[in-house]
């Protein structure tokens, strides 16, 4: 294991056993393990390099109590346990400083600052912004002129780490892994957001839909019933495709481009923003990236769900249930195993057949 994976473990290691670590003092502005006095007005820090604005020491000026012109220390950390240094002019943000805690494993002072963000107007620039998401997940926002254009995804598990790169390439969405170097090219194409799984920076397969679309009771195929957001039953008629045979050791690369090629209306920009809002609610993100595309996929979520049914070879009906809607707004539900219905029922009331 190399040196810099043994180095974010520790930093994790820190995180999940240490919250004094990422603890917020509210009686100072500044970080009083990196900041020490010099009066009232100024603080100073020797802790720190700028890798761009190389210096013995970083001074802070400090007006109404509000940093004002100068380097600030931030008690927000990365990770929990890096801090931050904020570059103010006129009491004004301009620049934030990070650690790259990949490129460099050294934390012994002077910290070694090699990551910019730049604001104008309160609002990120260029640069990154930091988000960490359930304990093993963080989330950086990539700015670009203002513009979101990518999104890091540093996923952290027992002995793993691993970065996915997503940046915005014109009109398609280059995906990179940290841990073999392969990536996927994600582009549109006939309405459906498709993959091209690269090694060593050339296509050796194209991702193919999980499921097509077929006709109800068509041989083989499954129906899903669920509601809409109107509470109206619905359902999605589908048919299995088979799954691609790819030799691949990556851990998350691979189960992504295996959950491509789906239907998807809009640009390439609001798919990733919409990746972005999935994975920054806590409860998608601990679920991982395994079946993060699964929203993107089907019309319904668990909450939704009411059953399914298999047909058979010949399009009968072998196991679940069979929904009929009837004329008096009821409903009737027949159970099927092995082929024969088992139970047969009529309800005026979806809800009760929801989870």
């Amino acid at each position: 294991m190399s040196h810099k994976i043994v180095f974010i473990f520790l930093i994790l290691a820190c995180l999940f056993t240490c919250p004094a670590l990422s603890a917020q003092d509210n009686s100072t502005i500044y970080n009083v393990e990196f900041m020490n006095d010099i009066n009232a007005h100024f603080k100073e820090t020797t802790k720190i390099l700028i890798l761009e604005k190389p210096q013995k020491s970083y001074r802070l000026e400090i007006k109404n109590g509000q940093p004002y012109n100068g380097y600030l220390v931030t008690k927000e950390k990365l990770l929990g346990e890096l801090p931050f240094v904020d570059y103010y002019e006129d009491g004004k943000r301009k620049t934030r400083y990070a650690v790259d805690f990949i490129a460099k494993d050294q934390y012994q002072p002077p910290i070694e600052y090699a990551l910019k963000t730049t604001y104008i107007d309160g609002n990120i620039w260029d640069g990154n912004d930091y988000r960490m998401v359930a304990n093993q997940m963080l989330l950086t926002d990539v700015y670009k002129n203002g513009q979101k254009k990518g999104l890091n995804i540093d996923v952290f598990g027992m002995h793993y780490f691993n970065r996915i790169s997503m940046l915005l390439e014109g009109e398609s969405l280059h995906i990179h892994s940290l841990e073999t170097g392969d990536g996927l090219q994600v582009y549109q194409k006939n309405g459906y957001v498709i993959a091209d799984y690269l090694r060593n920076g050339k296509k050796i397969a194209t991702s193919t839909p999980l499921f097509t679309d077929v006709a109800e009771a068509t041989p083989k195929s499954s129906t899903i019933y669920y509601v809409d957001e109107q509470k109206q039953l619905q359902q999605m008629n589908w048919l299995s495709n088979a799954r691609q045979d790819l030799d691949s050791k990556d851990h998350i690369l691979m189960p992504l481009f295996m959950q491509f090629s789906f239907k998807f209306n809009g640009p390439m920009d609001s798919f990733l923003s919409r990746l972005d809002i999935l994975l920054s609610n806590p409860t998608e993100a601990a679920e991982g990236l395994e079946n993060v595309f699964e929203s993107f996929m089907v019309p319904y979520t668990l909450e939704t769900l009411i059953g399914s049914l298999i047909y058979d070879e010949e399009g009968k009906p072998q196991e679940g249930i069979y929904i009929t809607k009837n004329v008096n707004n009821t409903y009737t539900i027949k159970s099927y195993k092995n082929g024969s219905i088992v139970k047969e029922s009529i309800t005026n009331n979806l809800k009760k057949l929801l989870p």
